[in-house]
């Protein structure tokens, strides 16, 4: 078992990555959601040169405020600062949509976005189409400066209902769900394996990670991350599971 962390994005608060780091954490998300944190990646960057152990990404990055290419640009900017301690999450969005009033991004147009993201973040060429007009691209200069696509970066896809789930194993290295009751895991890892499957992957090797969800505000304005001597207090955090394909 591994066991993440999530923050909201605070661009004040940019020890707290070090001392997650230090308690032993091995992995930190940052929530992405333009109305109401600072911005994710920025706050990923000061993340990346302070730390040296600890995996960072967005969780989840939102596919509705961001199209495919800006995303792996972002990423692959990150991952020539911090290479090989990337990860990617990605959702359809819901504090960031629903705060301007938007609905969350429906299932067909997220299949279409993981094919094109996915394809990228590999280095692939890929048909994108972007107000109206579809064209091959991929990322040029990734191999020597400005990025990196190597190491990889993995992709975990957030998914809460099967055909989410089917496009976690399709096209992600991971799924992103809520904490199930125990005699539905085995549900969940089915769904996934079948969907890997019929897309020609390997199936699913199950490596699951706990990331707590943090909401809990200190006295001095800190977001309440567990520290040395803290209990876990399962009120203040939603827990997730990441599940590792």
């Amino acid at each position: 078992m591994q066991f993440g962390i999530c923050v909201m994005a605070n661009i004040d608060e940019i020890g707290f990555f070090n001392h997650a780091e230090t308690l032993g954490y091995d992995a930190v998300w940052v929530a992405d959601s333009q109305m109401l944190f600072s911005d994710c990646y920025a706050v990923l960057t000061l993340a990346a040169q302070q730390t040296s152990r600890i995996r960072l990404g967005p969780g989840t990055a939102i596919c509705g405020t961001r199209i495919p290419p800006v995303q792996v640009a972002a990423m692959a900017t990150l991952n020539r600062m911090a290479p090989g301690r990337l990860h990617l999450g990605i959702g359809t969005g819901n504090t960031a949509m629903r705060s301007m009033g938007q609905k969350p991004m429906r299932i067909k147009d997220y299949a279409e976005y993981l094919r094109v993201l996915s394809g990228l973040l590999r280095g692939e060429t890929v048909d994108y189409t972007y107000h109206g007009l579809t064209r091959p691209i991929k990322m040029l200069m990734h191999e020597y400066k400005y990025m990196n696509l190597e190491p990889k970066i993995p992709l975990y896809v957030s998914g809460f209902g099967p055909p989410a789930m089917r496009l976690a194993g399709e096209y992600g290295d991971g799924l992103v769900f809520a904490i199930p009751p125990p005699r539905h895991c085995r549900s969940r890892s089915h769904t996934i394996c079948a969907a890997r499957g019929r897309a020609g992957r390997a199936g699913p090797r199950p490596v699951p990670q706990l990331r707590a969800d943090q909401h809990r505000i200190t006295p001095t304005g800190r977001s309440g991350g567990l520290g040395p001597g803290d209990s876990f207090d399962r009120s203040q955090c939603d827990g997730k599971f990441l599940l590792f394909l």
